[in-house]
This record gives C-alpha cells, sequence and structure tokens, in this order.
C-alpha cells in the first residue's frame, strides 16, 4: 500500500504539485516539533514534482512552535481561530490564481 494517500491531497498544474496536508492527521494534533518536522521532511520524497506545501489544521490543535517551524520551512500554514464557518472561511481563504499549463 502506497503512503501518498496518507500524507495528502495531489493538485497537478502541470509543472509543481500542490500538496494539501490536514497536519492533524498526518502530524498528529499537538506533535512535537521534532515528530512533525521529520514527518515533513517525508513528504517530498513521495511526490513526482515537489512544488507548494499547504497545511490544515483547527488551530488549537497545534502548537506555536510547530507553525512556526512549519512556515520557516516554506510550508503556508491555515488554521481555525473561530467556530463559525464563514469567519473560518474568511480568515483563511487567498485570492485563487487559476492553474496554467
Amino acid at each position: 500500500m502506497s503512503v501518498l494517500p496518507q500524507l495528502g491531497h495531489l493538485a497537478d498544474s502541470g509543472n509543481r504539485t500542490l500538496v494539501l496536508i490536514d497536519l492533524e492527521n498526518i502530524i498528529g494534533a499537538n506533535a512535537q516539533t521534532g515528530t512533525a518536522l521529520a514527518k515533513l521532511d517525508a513528504l517530498p520524497r513521495h511526490v513526482e514534482r515537489p512544488g507548494d506545501l499547504v497545511a490544515a489544521c483547527v488551530g488549537s490543535r497545534i502548537r506555536p512552535a510547530v507553525t512556526d517551524a512549519l512556515r520557516t520551512r516554506g510550508v503556508r500554514v491555515l488554521f481555525a481561530r473561530s467556530s463559525s464557518a464563514l469567519e473560518r472561511h474568511s480568515a483563511t481563504a487567498w485570492p485563487m490564481q487559476p492553474w496554467t499549463r
């Protein structure tokens, strides 16, 4: 069985791959920084053309040090601070650009 389906969801733009990471399921809720980074380091080995990494998690389930470490490594981290779905969306949404080939 491939490890890839457990790592995240892939979107192929033709040149690079966008990897969407569910932090709570892949790294673990409230994981220590060392554990989180070790699992993150394993990710590119399972992606043919690594590109952008985007991770999401409920804000209360990720340690601030892990968030900082992921951002330092170029991972865009999105997390919810509000229980309102509309507020969560507006806080995490960013202008999407159409895929180009």
